[in-house]
């Protein structure tokens, strides 16, 4: 008897503390709840009130409404605790970099112990991305962006021995052009190498800290691209990474004209679009990054204003929307990379190699290209106003709707390449070469062409008003519906075998004048510059042109560009 009484005592008791401990829990989730807003209350309440129908309650189930109220509580606490946790491993990371930092005083520092601390930051970046945590992410990749800046200042870098290089003055005599060759000849000393390459190519990497620092900026996941996005003052929370969207087809050589138009907006459109983001930028600015290994990276959006990149290995990355301004990339190796909608402004590419490079819409304006390779680049609607090429090869690039006003082109070889639509105002081709060149309906207003190459050249309907072809190559190039206005054409060899029918000639000279054979029709019979045949070939033109234009308003394309 007194055993059983003895066990019965430890039960009842346990039974009362159950019933304690589920009437507390009660008591908590009621309190709380009527310390809730009245709309959450009330939404609580409907929620728990839709549960006891459900499961034949008369009233509400109590659990629904427990856990409706303590939930919001409990991811409360949840997120506070993750929070704490980054916290505490981003400073523990960040205290373990700065006590393995160089010092001034040439001490090395443990490498092993900053390149853990590098990869624990890559850790913390990914799960602040992944936990939404805007702050502590912001703080981990700008901290990892300080550290390639402190560590690899611009002022570190090796500056090339040889001066900038000075193109032909406008007005130089032939005593000064042959000691430019002679120049050009010493500078870009063999085809396949140049004094710049050659130096660039012998620029040490990075050291592995900075190299790992790099790569972890580059090898970002889409989940945090996409977190940086959202990380702008205006974003919403749908909003993309824009550097991730594909860039507009541009329409290949053959397609009607009433697909270059469209195709050219949404080029343009695609390009502000990317100016107009105001997510995270990595911030890569005034950095010595010569010899860098970035292969494959993906640093779309960057800064990377006056960095220097020379000789840096760049090939197949991803360079969308980069900012490169002032910036150094002689030597550099950008073979296959994308740099659609990028800003390499006033940037030094001298013997640069970007071959198959996508510089869709890219701003190169005042760049200096020289003797760099842009072999079958991509470059329709780029801007590359007054850019320096010199003996460049552009083979077989597509620069449909580019800008080239007073471009130098002196000696570069653009055999091959398309130039329909583009601006080539004022440009300057000495001896560049354009054989079997695409440049229909091309502007070449006030363009230099002295001795340039234009055998096969399709140039119907451009615009060669005041431009000056002294010495050009005009074996069967096509110049049907060109415009001479003023155009200068002394000793221009192989003109008999060009096609001028339907060309327009106003103020010509007429020892220029007399240089052109006009095709009157398609029986192959030329007339050697008489004033009747000029005048009735300006009227046929004009007349064409009005019925092209007036179709043009009332169809409302944008076919043509008017004189």
């Amino acid at each position: 008897m007194r055993d059983s009484e003895a066990m019965s005592l430890p039960l009842s008791y346990h039974l009362v503390q159950g019933i304690g401990s589920v009437l507390a829990i009660l008591l908590l989730g009621v309190m709380v709840f009527f310390l809730l807003p009245r709309p959450e209350r009330r939404s609580h309440l409907s929620r728990a009130l839709d549960a006891g129908a459900v499961r034949g309650f008369p009233f509400f189930d109590v659990t629904t409404l427990l856990a409706a109220t303590l939930s919001p509580g409990i991811i409360r606490s949840q997120l506070g605790a993750d929070r704490r946790r980054i916290a505490r491993r981003l400073s523990r990371a960040e205290a373990r970099l700065r006590s393995t930092v160089p010092s001034s005083f040439g001490v090395t520092g443990d490498l092993t112990a900053r390149q853990k601390a590098l990869l624990e930051l890559e850790q913390v970046a990914r799960e602040a991305a992944h936990l939404q945590l805007g702050s502590d992410y912001l703080r981990t990749m700008e901290r990892l962006c300080a550290y390639v800046r402190h560590e690899a200042p611009a002022k570190g870098a090796v500056a090339f021995p040889l001066p900038e290089w000075q193109p032909l003055a406008d007005n130089a005599t032939a005593a000064e052009k042959a000691s430019h060759l002679a120049w050009r000849d010493v500078r870009f000393a063999h085809r396949s190498s140049s004094n710049a390459r050659d130096w660039a190519r012998a620029r040490p990497p990075p050291r592995a800290d900075i190299a790992l620092a790099l790569r972890i900026l580059g090898r970002r996941s889409p989940e945090q691209r996409a977190f940086e996005a959202r990380l702008a003052d205006d974003a919403t929370d749908d909003a993309i990474w824009v550097f991730d969207l594909p860039c507009p087809a541009r329409p290949e050589r053959g397609d009607p004209p009433l697909q270059i138009a469209p195709a050219h907006e949404a080029l343009e459109a695609w390009t502000q679009e990317m100016l107009r983001y105001r997510g995270f930028r990595p911030d890569l600015r005034g950095t010595n990054l010569q010899g860098a290994d970035l292969s494959g990276l993906i640093l779309s959006g960057c800064r990377l204003d006056g960095a220097r990149l020379d000789g840096a290995i760049l090939s197949d990355a991803r360079l969308d929307g980069v900012r490169l301004v002032r910036a150094s990339l002689i030597g550099a190796d950008l073979s296959h990379a994308r740099l659609g909608g990028a800003d390499l402004s006033e940037t030094r590419m001298e013997a640069a190699n970007l071959a198959c490079a996508d510089l869709r819409g890219a701003r190169l304006i005042r760049a200096e290209l020289d003797w760099a390779n842009l072999r079958m680049a991509r470059m329709q609607g780029a801007d590359l106003s007054e850019a320096r090429m010199e003996v460049a090869s552009l083979y077989k690039a597509q620069l449909e709707h580019a800008c080239l006003f007073r471009a130098r082109l002196d000696g570069a070889v653009l055999t091959s390449s398309s130039l329909a639509g583009a601006d080539l105002r004022q440009v300057r081709a000495i001896w560049a070469n354009f054989a079997e060149a695409k440049m229909q309906s091309a502007c070449l207003q006030g363009a230099v062409l002295d001795a340039a190459d234009l055998r096969l050249a399709d140039l119907s309907g451009a615009d060669l008003g005041h431009a000056r072809m002294t010495g050009a190559n005009l074996y069967q190039t096509r110049l049907a519906g060109a415009v001479f206005c003023r155009t200068r054409l002394s000793g221009v060899t192989s003109a008999g075998t060009a096609c001028f029918e339907g060309a327009v000639f106003e103020d010509m000279d007429e020892k220029d004048l007399a240089l052109v054979p006009l095709r009157t029709g398609s029986d192959g019979i030329d007339s050697h510059g008489p004033h009747e045949a000029v005048a009735q070939s300006l009227e046929d033109w004009s007349t064409q042109r009005a019925e092209m234009e007036h179709a043009q308003m009332e169809d409302g394309s944008d076919l043509i560009d008017p004189a």
